[in-house]
């Protein structure tokens, strides 16, 4: 699935008016107020990471373990757990989400190399 197609109007989570909700598992939720975007755990509501962008987010995506998360818009945001969040604020590239029975993750292209990240 494309970047771009993932674009829509998202719904809104009752505690976090005006926020809306780009991806949720049963631990977290990834969610933007125009140009800030949030990964929130819902246990405690900490904000697990906040990063803001140029224009509204494009998608959120966390895998199925909770293990990593990315955000996605005019650069990209990738947290995995337990290590630092990495951002590529390059604008350089493009995002391709790839998920089906046997694969999720995203495709990450840039002007020299082209990378599937598979988790």
């Amino acid at each position: 699935m494309a970047l771009d197609s993932m674009s829509k109007d998202f719904p809104e989570k009752k505690n976090y008016p005006g926020m809306r909700i780009l991806d949720e598992t049963d631990k977290y939720f990834i969610a933007h107020d125009f140009e800030d975007a949030y990964l929130i755990e819902k246990r405690n509501g900490e904000a697990i990471v906040h990063d803001d962008f140029y224009g509204d987010p494009k998608c959120g995506l966390i895998s199925k373990n909770n293990d990593w998360a990315i955000i996605a818009g005019e650069h990209i945001t990738i947290w995995k757990a337990g290590k630092k969040t990495w951002t590529n604020k390059t604008g350089k590239g493009k995002v391709t989400i790839v998920s089906d029975e046997n694969l999720r993750g995203f495709i990450l292209s840039g002007q020299r190399t082209t990378r599937l990240w598979k988790c």
